[in-house]
């Protein structure tokens, strides 16, 4: 696999997100919209004696990102916040190719180009978005700096 990736003959290329963009939307999607994924964060609470009824929605933005930094072991993040590094693996892949998801649109247009395709965005998956004010993503610095630290291997690596 590896070694055809490495030949060449193909276009390799992962879509990247900047790490804070990627935490809220997890927090809106998973925590705010109470989906499974939020019942290692419940229960991370819970154990903490903080009552949260099982509701997911009880959380804050910042016990999120609390949460969050408390991860040591990268195969113990959920897939939707653990650093990108770990899931694209770019010091493993040659990759042709990093796609920002903020430019999607520009960069996917000028890959469609390059190949021959077409490129349609009104077909992506947008998701059902929960409206939340910018308001409810405040962290306080000391969590900004552990935030910080736990993604510094994207920001460096994907130049955010």
């Amino acid at each position: 696999f590896f070694s055809m990736m490495k030949s060449g003959n193909f276009f390799v290329f992962a879509v990247v997100r900047h790490p804070f963009s990627r935490l809220k939307s997890a927090y809106i999607e998973k925590i705010r919209g109470n989906r499974p994924q939020a019942l290692n964060v419940i229960r991370f609470y819970e154990a903490r004696g903080k009552n949260l009824v099982g509701d997911a929605r009880n959380i804050t933005f910042n016990d999120f990102a609390k949460y969050v930094c408390s991860i040591k072991e990268p195969r113990q993040y959920d897939a939707h916040w653990r650093p990108q590094f770990y899931q694209t693996s770019p010091d493993v892949i040659p990759y042709s190719r990093i796609v920002r998801f903020e430019s999607l649109d520009e960069e996917m247009f000028d890959l469609s180009k390059k190949f021959g395709l077409r490129w349609d965005s009104r077909k992506l998956n947008r998701g059902e978005r929960l409206d939340c004010q910018d308001s409810n993503f405040s962290i306080d610095d000391e969590v900004n700096k552990k935030l910080m630290e736990t993604y510094k291997i994207d920001y460096e690596e994907f130049f955010y």
